[in-house]
């Protein structure tokens, strides 16, 4: 996951940076308007963290800088900027994950 970060970062790192901006958007718009209060502190959290790692990313490596949940949605992003496909993605998410594959 981390060369595909990488990958996207330093290609497109506009791009990448804005695609990051967006999923902070979604997480904050559910944090506005969610009824459940924990759901809407952990979405506030996450829209905060996301945003640290767009700043990070302007360089930084993406092991060092987050948790794997942040650098799932991270890898998402640059995979998709990366046209990747979602076969391709899920083998490679899997593979960091340290799962098998299914038969």
């Amino acid at each position: 996951m981390s060369d595909v970060i990488a990958c996207s970062t330093q290609l497109h790192p506009t791009l990448n940076a804005d695609a990051l901006r967006a999923v902070v958007r979604v997480h904050g718009d559910y944090a506005s308007v969610t009824h459940d209060r924990e759901a809407g502190r952990i979405a506030r959290g996450m829209a905060a963290q996301l945003t640290d790692l767009a700043m990070l990313l302007k360089g930084e490596e993406v092991e060092v800088c987050c948790s794997f949940g942040l650098r799932v949605i991270a890898f998402d992003v640059a995979a998709r900027l990366q046209c990747l496909s979602p076969g391709v993605r899920q083998a490679i998410a899997q593979r960091e994950a340290g799962c098998e594959q299914p038969a």
